[in-house]
């Protein structure tokens, strides 16, 4: 009796586990927040005229700056995170381009959310034109954990900046092209307990059956 007890209780947690296991992975199974991150055809969606310079599109990429033109280039797109969200994993691909500069330059990558009490940046990337291989595709990723973030509209933002130093003896400069720009949601679903839970209770039984067969 108590094996048939058993039996059916393993079936029970076996269901569970593979409807939470279900929830789970779609769960994280989350599409991009940001829009045309890859540039296909334009730079829509994007603001891409703040700051003293323009960004611009090219075959399927966005140049941040303008080589020997001195001043700031920022390009950025507002987005909604879902309420409750806890984490979300940054990634894109950019390239230092043309050539380096007598007097460094400097490209960041942010990420800005909305808080209860008011806003939080955080500084994704800082690398100077000194730093960066010319002519060579660096892929970006980080996991960034979002902390009381607010219940309001467009409460997320990627903003990317190059800041062009005058370089007065040496005319030409660089910029950055920007490609495949992925904002993801990295929750931890509610279901995580419950699978816990039913792995627990699957290994208690086998623990007690054991238990049983060598007493």
């Amino acid at each position: 009796m108590i094996r048939i007890c058993e039996a059916g209780l393993n079936g029970i947690v076996r269901g569970i586990l593979i409807a939470t296991a279900t929830v789970f992975f779609a769960t994280n199974a989350h599409a991009t927040l940001v829009s045309n991150g890859t540039f296909d055809t334009n730079l829509s969606g994007w603001d891409h005229t703040t700051g003293t310079i323009p960004s611009t599109w090219d075959s399927g990429t966005a140049h941040i700056g303008r080589p020997g033109t001195p001043g700031t280039s920022i390009f950025f797109q507002d987005f909604d995170i879902a309420f409750g969200t806890s984490a979300l994993e940054i990634s894109f691909d950019y390239q230092w381009q043309v050539n380096p500069p007598s007097v460094e330059d400097i490209f960041t990558a942010e990420l800005i959310y909305q808080t209860m009490s008011g806003e939080t940046e955080v500084l994704l990337l800082e690398e100077s034109s000194d730093d960066g291989t010319f002519g060579s595709t660096a892929f970006f990723s980080k996991i960034v954990s979002l902390v009381d973030l607010a219940n309001v509209a467009d409460n997320g933002r990627i903003l990317f900046q190059l800041l062009e130093t005058d370089n007065i003896t040496s005319p030409t400069g660089t910029r950055i092209q920007l490609d495949n720009v992925s904002v993801t949601p990295v929750p931890l679903p509610a279901a995580f307990p419950l699978f816990a839970g039913g792995i627990g209770f699957l290994g208690l039984l086998g623990w007690r059956r054991k238990r049983m067969a060598t007493a």
